[in-house]
């Protein structure tokens, strides 16, 4: 299967840029694998954390048997908890399921039956669903504290548990990683996400990693310092 040119989407809470397609986006790129007769794998491991984001572009198709395939990928690790290695897939009425198992199979015999196991308990009992809401409130709250702190105008979703800070053309976004790292502080460059030589004056910030709010503040203000001293013009004392 996917023997042809196919496209890969992350249609919800973008990594990195945190873009999420409205529902009239979907439905034009659906359009336009119609007519093209494109495959596409849709990646969306944060439509339950983003709880507004619009219906999934794979749900377009499933009723339909003669339409273009839409593979959908969405997994618990980004939303629930990073230790469910627990992955679904939704493979579009037009395609034989076979080959994916035989493919499937060729990586892992089978996934952990214990994990997999739990995990439908929970989502069948109701729990996953109230653990998805106190995260999604969670990452409300870090979200709303990175705003208060970081300079600029940061873009993100309000439930997103990462973030996009454009910088200023001046600053040296690897000197500014460098003197962040110096300072216990992990954030990524905008180069590790494109793959051409000139990428976007940008970081990725992770608000997911810091144990508690109170943590994640002493952080971000350490950051917003490290912004904004970059962001100063460099003195140069005179050589008299």
């Amino acid at each position: 299967f996917l023997c042809c040119p196919f496209l890969y989407l992350v249609p919800t809470i973008h990594n990195p840029t945190t873009a999420t397609m409205p529902q009239s986006r979907r439905e034009a790129i659906y359009k336009v694998i119609m007519r093209h007769d494109v495959a596409v794998i849709e990646d969306d491991p944060y439509w339950l954390l983003a709880g507004d984001a619009a219906p999934p572009i794979a749900a377009l198709g499933l009723s339909s048997t003669s339409g273009p395939p839409v593979f959908y990928v969405s997994t618990l690790s980004k939303c629930l908890a990073p230790g469910l290695r627990t992955a679904y897939l939704v493979v579009p009425p037009s395609e034989p399921i076979e080959p994916i198992l035989d493919a499937l199979r060729s990586l892992s015999l089978m996934p952990a039956q214990t994990m997999v196991s739990s995990v439908t308990h929970w989502i069948q009992e109701g729990a996953a669903q109230e653990w998805m809401r106190q995260i999604r409130q969670d990452a409300g709250q870090r979200q709303k504290i990175a705003a208060s702190i970081l300079p600029g105008k940061p873009i993100a979703h309000p439930y997103g548990l990462h973030l996009w800070l454009e910088l200023s053309p001046k600053l040296d976004q690897y000197r500014l990683i460098q003197t962040a790292q110096e300072q216990g502080l992990g954030v990524t460059s905008s180069d590790v996400f494109c793959p051409y030589e000139s990428s976007p004056g940008a970081i990725r910030i992770a608000l997911g990693g810091a144990p508690d709010h109170a943590r994640l503040q002493v952080a971000l203000e350490k950051l917003a310092d490290i912004l904004l001293s970059a962001d100063k013009p460099q003195r140069i004392a005179a050589i008299v």
